[in-house]
């Protein structure tokens, strides 16, 4: 397991890593084409492919899922049961959503009061059309509605990943009993 741990870190700081130059290169910048000079560096190599590590972390979370449900299905005498699932999905959603809902509701609703600042259109992008799609963060169907064609705008859209792992906690589990089974 300490392999895995290490490759959570990694992907992690992989993917701050893209969050914090993404951010940098759609903000305001002082001299606009020094951003040419560096698409042609190894750095932006290395950000451009942090996108993979949201992968891994897919990935990982599959993994660790599919560990989680073996290891109950041989500890119980009854083995993972479908009636199981709906605590076990509970609790995950118990874990993610308080924190996912507070910094949506806190961007959404809190942030354009305290407007100012070069980099301030970045920051209207992330929450444009919230009147509309606010149910899809509640619902965590963020990375179905709205389907946006400009990848870094619309109602928050950096809420996609942990939609995404949500979904794949509902899935996998079933998958995962088929297989076994």
């Amino acid at each position: 397991m300490l392999f895995v741990d290490g490759l959570r870190v990694w992907c992690l700081l992989w993917v701050i890593t893209l969050g914090v130059c993404q951010f940098t290169m759609s903000s305001s910048v002082e001299n606009p084409w020094s951003l040419q000079d560096y698409f042609h560096t190894y750095a932006y190599t290395l950000v451009y492919s942090s996108n993979l590590g949201f992968d891994e972390f897919f990935f990982i979370a599959a993994f660790l899922l599919t560990l989680k449900i073996k290891d109950y299905n041989q500890e119980s005498a009854e083995g993972f049961r479908v009636k199981d699932f709906p605590l076990m999905f509970l609790k995950r959603f118990l874990r993610l959503a308080p924190v996912y809902y507070l910094v949506f509701l806190f961007g959404w609703q809190i942030g354009p009061r305290l407007s100012s600042g070069p980099c301030w259109f970045t920051y209207e992008k992330g929450f444009s059309n919230c009147e509309e799609y606010w149910w899809s963060v509640f619902t965590f169907t963020i990375n179905f509605f709205p389907n946006n064609s400009i990848a870094n705008e619309g109602c928050y859209y950096w809420g996609w990943y942990p939609a995404c792992d949500l979904q794949i906690f509902l899935v996998a589990p079933l998958i995962i009993l088929l297989i076994l089974n």
